[in-house]
């Protein structure tokens, strides 16, 4: 019998897979046989990031409540919340932040959840992010490029998400002293998986 701890070409392992298929069934049995809830890929993705960028709502409930690492990072630095704010995988990210995620948390580009949902206009995941605990710190955050949320939804053209930012604190408090330079549809790119489900 091959150990569920065994990798494929992609550095997988059959957990990863039962993740992107949505077998909840498949992923009990494997975890009940030692399976590695934290086991990362060649991208340095866990079940839990390949379950929230698919929108794998049950799976996800499965991993949380066995205690997987909610704010593990990939190779390019996102958690889960981040794959999930992005896609606007609205319940994923309730779940996630009902399990402590952290709303800060910050990619590679400096890419927090917030910007992230704020580039693909997705108010519903925003509100979420904006009523969670950190919220009032990350909404003021700038990624790389010296852009909050705010420029980012303004730039990316997301006029929903742009009313919806300036309607919802106080204008961010940002310094003119530090420019945004995004350049626009930068976003349109980002992120995505090395090998997506």
């Amino acid at each position: 019998m091959q150990s569920p701890l065994a990798k494929d070409a992609d550095g997988r392992t059959a957990l990863h897979h039962a993740a992107i298929a949505d077998d909840t069934e498949l992923m009990r049995r494997l975890l009940e046989a030692s399976a590695d809830l934290n086991a990362k890929d060649d991208g340095d993705w866990t079940p839990l990031h390949v379950a929230a960028s698919a929108g794998r709502a049950q799976v996800v409930e499965v991993l949380l409540l066995r205690g997987i690492d909610v704010d593990a990072s990939t190779s390019a630095g996102g958690s889960a919340l981040t794959y999930a704010a992005s896609k606007g995988h609205t319940a994923i990210a309730a779940s996630l932040l009902q399990a402590k995620a952290d709303v800060k948390h910050a990619d590679r580009a400096g890419s927090t959840p917030i910007h992230l949902a704020a580039a693909r206009g997705h108010c519903d995941v925003l509100a979420m992010l904006l009523a969670s605990p950190g919220a009032s710190i990350a909404i003021e955050l700038r990624d790389k490029s010296g852009c909050t949320a705010l420029h980012v939804a303004a730039v990316e053209m997301q006029v929903k998400a742009t009313i919806f930012l300036c309607s919802s604190y106080t204008l961010l408090h940002t310094s003119s002293e530090q420019p945004c330079v995004r350049k626009q549809r930068r976003w349109a790119r980002r992120p995505s998986m090395q090998n997506p489900p």
